[in-house]
């Protein structure tokens, strides 16, 4: 790489590199980053070049002003000639990967998905400035690093409430409102007696089709419904009502 700059600084013979501002992340050396925009007042957005060798973003703002930021430095030597081109004179300030404080973008949750057989929604964000991203469910905690969160019983379905993401400076929302209708397993006529705890039977008695309730010797035969919508047909041995003896 140092062979690459060597190359694009006899080029152009215009590139600053403020080796103050090359070393490690800290505190002091973001101050410093910010401090040198402040007092070059000629850094227009485009004559502060950014060249990242360990991250790929987009761009990089600082103090309300946004640095397009490069990762090619195919790309950094197009963008300074560019410069150069527009103008002979202008003052050109080459930053190799300045403090990852300094660099941000946007944090922006793109998609909330529910599962309702776990009970859980899966959170995506996208952008921040490279810091661990916490999630949540806003009035329920304080945030997580994983971003499967668990429901409550109570909110599984038609509920709706802000889901957030956040890291150090920025903390996005997003509303989410939860779908999963509550079902029951359908009865069939071959079903066994075994009534599921969630059906109510109903206590009316239906005669089978061609028969007076009595379909045989001591024998009552009958449908019922219950509260789902299923229909079922019961059969009832040794039945007094249906012995002969009693008719």
């Amino acid at each position: 790489m140092n062979r690459e700059f060597k190359l694009l600084g006899e080029h152009l013979q215009k590139t600053i590199i403020p080796s103050s501002l090359t070393g490690k992340t800290t505190t002091k050396s973001d101050s410093l980053f910010r401090s040198y925009v402040l007092s070059n007042n000629d850094l227009s957005a485009d004559s502060l070049v950014v060249y990242l060798t360990t991250k790929r973003v987009d761009s990089l703002e600082i103090n309300a002003k946004k640095y397009k930021a490069f990762s090619d430095i195919g790309l950094v030597k197009k963008q300074i000639e560019t410069i150069l081109c527009s103008n002979s004179k202008a003052t050109i300030a080459l930053l190799i990967d300045p403090p990852s404080t300094a660099i941000s973008s946007q944090l922006t949750i793109t998609d909330i998905q529910q599962n309702c057989n776990m009970s859980t929604l899966t959170v995506q964000a996208v952008g921040g400035n490279g810091s661990p991203i916490m999630y949540g469910i806003d009035g329920l905690s304080s945030g997580q690093l994983s971003n499967k969160l668990t429901l409550p019983k109570d909110m599984r379905n038609g509920k709706s409430f802000a889901v957030f993401a956040m890291q150090k400076g920025q903390r996005v929302r997003k509303q989410f409102t939860t779908s999963c209708p509550l079902t029951s397993p359908q009865g069939t006529v071959e079903e066994s007696s075994t009534i599921s705890r969630r059906t109510v039977v109903s206590r009316r008695w239906t005669r089978v089709a061609g028969s007076n309730f009595c379909v045989g010797s001591c024998i009552l035969a009958y449908t019922e419904k219950d509260n789902l919508g299923n229909t079922r047909e019961r059969r009832v041995d040794n039945y007094a009502g249906c012995c002969p003896a009693n008719n």
